[in-house]
């Protein structure tokens, strides 16, 4: 067992309908919200809520990341051919969220904060 802190987050973005949009890790899971809602992120409106896992120490939880985006194939993210999307939105097949709900253990996007 590592004696190696366990301040690492992974977590899943996720619409309305539970698909996953974004998959990511991070030591701060409502900073780095703010960060993706103030660089424009795409997909940020489209956010209904966020499934936390961890805390895992870093090298673990990037692992966990990189399983995880093979494994849910992410509407945007670390996927080729899908990273970055253009044209804000442009294809997806619903419109930006407006009501917010929470299942399990999540931070809740509402009105683009968490809670």
């Amino acid at each position: 067992m590592s004696d190696e802190p366990r301040t690492h987050w992974v977590y899943r973005a996720l619409d309305r309908e539970g698909r996953v949009l974004y998959v990511g890790c991070t030591k701060q899971p409502r900073k780095r919200w703010s960060q993706h809602k103030t660089d424009r992120a795409n997909w940020v409106p489209y956010v209904c809520r966020w499934r936390l896992s961890g805390p895992y120490v870093h090298e673990t939880a990037r692992r966990i990341e990189t399983a995880e985006q093979a494994r849910l194939q992410p509407y945007w993210g670390q996927i080729p051919g899908r990273y970055n999307r253009t044209h804000e939105g442009a294809g997806y097949p619903l419109a930006p969220t407006t009501t917010h709900t929470s299942v399990g253990r999540t931070l809740t996007a509402t009105k683009g904060r968490l809670r």
